[in-house]
């Protein structure tokens, strides 16, 4: 394919800004996302480029991308750079490296492309494609050069070391501007069964780093011109320390961010985060005021972009909170279709399964949210639900098994032990029922059974008065 020199295909500034686009890998609806803009507009704009550039496809334009982007002394070429800072940070999945006596190059392929799939998915942070990825790669430098070239703010990267029939995948994700690793972990798998194994890996993979990415994000807020996003990040992160102080400076920031971009989903959803926590935390001086707040917040996350996966499950978590649990199940079910990996979501599903006496189906959608992120800050509480589940389905054995294991991850918070206690005592142990109680009471020498009662008020009332008596058996008053 012959083309004209760089500088002479007179794109407009808007052509420049999806020409970039479309070389970091971004869909038609991704580019409408980050410039604002309807899908059908996008469109256009890319028919009108093509024809600018003299191509006919997508991968023609990502040569034609590649090529402007190294000319020296350009001016498209400085366009292009300044059209790469705009909008949110992108992530860039780079091919695993290979270690061992077998060739294991196809799964390599199949865990970066699987990997790029998941967490395109999100929408909060774009992906580029894997076109883009080994384009740059086959240019020369390292794996961070390239992913430095391709305006990449993250990095994700790793080995496959194998030996006999185990293997090993050890996974980063690095923060691209410093080199500084956000994350990392490592997963031990068979040969014997690869393909199941990449998709328990993925998922893990990708529910771990989300939380991850959201927290570290707004330390590099500065890196970036896209003001809204920048806030709602800042908010998310203050939000996660959890505590009163860090909420009033989280109140500033979603504020600020639906100010500036009052269309922005990662706002309202910030807003929606930071009001319920204001709440369940007792930090509200208006509890009612910021219920509803909360709910309206949530639904404004749905109306703006009904194909956002956070936005369903946010709006599936009032609906939950606020008792419509048939609703709620409605919204969470199409959170956890949109993104396979929203493991919160799933946590959520199985709270409003339990609260329907869908037991079997709340343990099933607890599991998956364990299997998608096992070590995340509220396992403890998955765990914990996966027990309740358990317990309302009157299994009390299994009950006591996990809530054990709740416990031993968040042996300080009193809730969990007055669970614990109360399945003790329904299965019949009432001496570890019993010292569990005079643990409780010595934390929190107020403490009064009801409280735990009114986190139940969506369970119906047999149920609700099996624990009572369970909790009662325990000692407590």
């Amino acid at each position: 394919m012959s083309s004209p020199p760089a500088d002479e295909y007179d794109l407009t500034p808007r052509q420049i800004e999806v020409l970039n686009l479309i070389g970091r890998g971004l869909s038609n609806r991704d580019i409408s996302e980050v410039l604002g803009i309807s899908v059908n507009t996008v469109k256009v704009h890319v028919q009108a480029l093509m024809s600018a550039l003299n191509v006919s496809n997508r991968t023609e334009a990502v040569f034609i991308y590649d090529r402007l982007r190294s000319s020296p002394a350009s001016e498209t070429a400085d366009a292009l750079s300044l059209a790469g800072s705009r909008g949110r940070p992108a992530i860039a999945v780079l091919p695993f490296e290979l270690s061992g006596p077998e060739d294991l190059e196809h799964f390599s392929r199949a865990l970066t492309e699987e990997l790029i799939t998941r967490i395109g998915e999100w929408k909060w942070f774009p992906v580029i494609g894997y076109t883009a990825i080994t384009s740059a790669l086959a240019s020369g430098g390292s794996a961070v050069e390239a992913a430095a070239a391709l305006d990449a703010h993250y990095c994700v990267s790793g080995r496959i070391q194998q030996a006999g029939d185990s293997f090993r995948v050890a996974v980063s994700l690095s923060h691209v501007p410093d080199g500084a690793v956000v994350w990392s972990d490592r997963f031990d798998g068979s040969t014997s069964d690869l393909f199941g194994f990449l998709d328990d890996t993925v998922r893990q993979i990708v529910g771990q780093m989300a939380p991850e990415l959201l927290r570290q994000d707004s330390e590099h807020a500065g890196a970036r011109s896209f003001p809204a996003w920048n806030e709602a990040s800042r908010a998310m992160w203050h939000i996660y320390v959890g505590s009163r102080e860090h909420s009033a400076i989280a109140a500033k920031a979603w504020e600020r961010a639906i100010e500036l971009d009052p269309n922005l989903v990662f706002g309202w959803y910030a807003k929606a985060a930071g009001l319920y926590q204001r709440v369940f935390d007792q930090w509200s001086a208006d509890p009612a005021a910021d219920m509803a707040a909360f709910v309206a917040a949530a639904e404004r996350c749905v109306a703006l972009d009904i194909t956002d996966s956070a936005a369903q499950e946010i709006c599936g978590f009032a609906r939950l909170v606020s008792g419509r649990l048939e609703d709620a199940i409605v919204h969470l079910r199409r959170a956890v279709t949109l993104n396979p990996s929203n493991a919160q979501a799933f946590s959520e599903l199985g709270q409003a399964y339990t609260f329907s006496g869908r037991h079997e189906e709340a343990i099933a959608a607890f599991e998956e949210a364990l299997a998608i992120n096992p070590q995340g800050d509220s396992t403890w509480s998955v765990m914990a639900g996966i027990a309740l589940a358990y317990f309302l389905k009157g299994d009390c054995d299994e009950a006591v098994d996990n809530q054990r294991r709740a416990v031993a991850i968040n042996p300080n918070i009193v809730t969990p032990l007055v669970f614990l206690a109360s399945y003790l005592a329904a299965a019949g142990d009432l001496e570890q029922a019993q010292q569990l109680k005079r643990v409780v009471l010595e934390k929190d020498p107020g403490f009064r059974v009801g409280r735990v009662e009114r986190s139940l008020a969506m369970v119906s009332e047999p149920l609700r008065q099996r624990f009572a008596a369970a909790a009662r058996a325990a000692g407590f008053e």
